[in-house]
């Protein structure tokens, strides 16, 4: 996955230009992996291991950038990356995880 510099990436907030997505997209994308989002997914988000998420956008894409904590590893955080089209289609995806080697990542950080 080619990544914009890290100068060009900002803090994701309620003023962001984000492409129009929703959960369809999330579960096309996963479906093609044999994944889906589940309950164990969204505790990890209400549980905050989550730690920030930021974007860069170029003119055909929207780069997300963002670190999650490591569920098994105390003090371990894992960075991921996620290239959706304009349409909010997610077109790649990785993490630095064993199981989120890119292009098309479906580790339980990303989903």
């Amino acid at each position: 996955m080619k990544l914009p510099d890290a100068t060009t990436y900002s803090d994701v907030n309620s003023d962001s230009k984000f492409p129009k997505t929703d959960l369809g997209k999330v579960q096309s994308y996963l479906a093609r992996l044999d994944k889906n989002l589940d309950e164990h997914v969204q505790r990890l988000y209400n549980e905050q291991f989550l730690r920030y998420c930021r974007m860069s956008r170029r003119e055909t894409c929207v780069f997300i950038k963002s670190s999650c904590h490591a569920e098994m590893k105390k003090g371990v955080s894992y960075t991921v990356d996620i290239e959706l089209g304009l349409d909010g289609s997610i077109t790649e995806a990785q993490c630095e995880c064993a199981a989120g080697m890119g292009p098309q990542a479906h580790c339980k950080q990303y989903c």
